[in-house]
């Protein structure tokens, strides 16, 4: 399987090859290309796995990985790794060519950061799957573009828990009573709504709706939702969610101690699926609203 991947980059390069130069007769080594592509994967793979392992045993590391993530909430768990250990806090990346291609030039002596870019590919059995190579790409600080500015305090807390309470698929239910013993919010997974009680303190609020939230959308990730087995990935998803949206986060959380590496990567991918599903749930929410607000005012004008 691997082989017919590994034929389809072979491909590439050589018509790559080819239409760099036409005029010089070049030699192109298949086998060679090979292995060095998957040796640059192997690689990939093996600064993941020890990205990972840190963050394991060192919270500030987990810090360093979900402020990371939280900037790119389209990437990949294991990308989201590679980022985190080459150049944390990233924000926007693009190749080398892409950056020129929009006439940004990439300092002198910036080192390019490494991550898996996958491409489909037919098995010898005809199905098809995923393969993925090594890529070579830039951050936005390594250029000469302005990088983007980084997201302003929340200036109206109401506002954004009236964005997140608007864009959830599930109730949003406020009360004037708190739906447990020193909580503001609490999702119910048995009537899959979520308690929030009404409160002057709007920033812890915020808070804690990001987490429950986070809750609501990992109940629909797993078989049996259990709040504590899902605890740790909702608090981290919560830390990221507040990381984009401007507001002070809550306290990075610890890793359980009974996480092996592949529970631990699970929980983080699962974190990042409803940071990513949460994010564009908002997005179309606020455009929506946007949308309403200038028909309205049209309507007004005429």
């Amino acid at each position: 399987m691997a082989d017919n991947f590994d034929e389809k980059i072979v491909g590439q390069a050589e018509l790559s090859e080819s239409a760099s130069d036409s005029t010089e007769e070049k030699t192109f080594d298949k086998d060679e290309f090979k292995r060095i592509k998957r040796e640059e994967r192997n690689a990939a793979y093996a600064l993941a796995d020890a990205e990972l392992e840190k963050i394991r045993t060192n919270p500030d590391e987990l810090s360093k990985y979900l402020d990371t993530q939280a900037n790119l909430p389209r990437y990949a768990v294991t990308n989201a790794l590679l980022i985190t250990a080459q150049l944390p806090g990233a924000k926007k990346l693009k190749s080398f060519a892409d950056w020129r291609a929009q006439n940004v030039s990439v300092k002198r002596g910036s080192r390019a950061i490494t991550v898996l870019d996958g491409a489909e590919y037919v098995r010898g059995d005809g199905t098809t799957a995923i393969g993925f190579t090594a890529k070579r790409v830039f951050d936005v600080s390594q250029t000469t573009d302005r990088a983007p500015a980084a997201p302003s305090k929340v200036d109206d807390p109401r506002a954004e828990i009236a964005a997140l309470a608007g864009a959830v698929p599930y109730a949003v239910v406020a009360t004037d009573t708190p739906p447990a013993p020193d909580t503001l919010a609490l999702y119910d997974n048995k009537t899959q709504t979520i308690n929030c009680m009404r409160s002057s303190d709007t920033a812890e609020l915020f808070r804690q709706l990001t987490r429950e939230a986070a809750h609501a959308e990992l109940a629909t990730t797993v078989t049996a939702y259990g709040r504590e087995e899902q605890a740790f990935a909702a608090d981290c998803a919560a830390y990221m969610l507040c990381r984009r949206y401007g507001a002070t986060p809550p306290p990075v959380p610890q890793v359980p101690a009974q996480l092996d590496a592949k529970a631990l990567k699970s929980d983080l991918s699962r974190a990042a699926v409803a940071v990513r599903t949460t994010n564009e749930r908002v997005y179309e929410y606020a455009r929506s609203q946007a949308k309403s607000k200038t028909t309205s005012e049209i309507d007004v004008a005429v």
